[in-house]
């Protein structure tokens, strides 16, 4: 849904511009990986990028290696079409 949406492009976002584009803000972005809301990004908060996006890409079936890079994206957009004709 929605939220979920909102939540990968954030994710996607700081994992495409090298951690220093947040169209949600430093402090939402480091809620959806998990780590402290300082509005800081730091290290902690890009250690906690990489291994949200190595859950993620655990679950899309692609290799877990914590770059978000052509074939996580191609496996998210296959999975997000699919969802929105389902």
């Amino acid at each position: 849904g929605p939220d979920t949406i909102q939540r990968m492009t954030a994710l996607i976002s700081a994992s495409q511009y090298g951690g220093v584009s947040f169209p949600y803000g430093v402090a939402y972005t480091q809620s959806v990986v998990g780590t402290a809301t300082d509005g800081v990004w730091g290290d902690a908060s890009m250690a906690a990028h990489d291994r949200t996006v190595e859950t993620v890409q655990r679950a899309l079936g692609v290799d877990d290696d914590g770059v978000w890079g052509p074939v996580t994206q191609a496996a998210w957009q296959h999975l997000s079409d699919i969802s929105e004709h389902a």
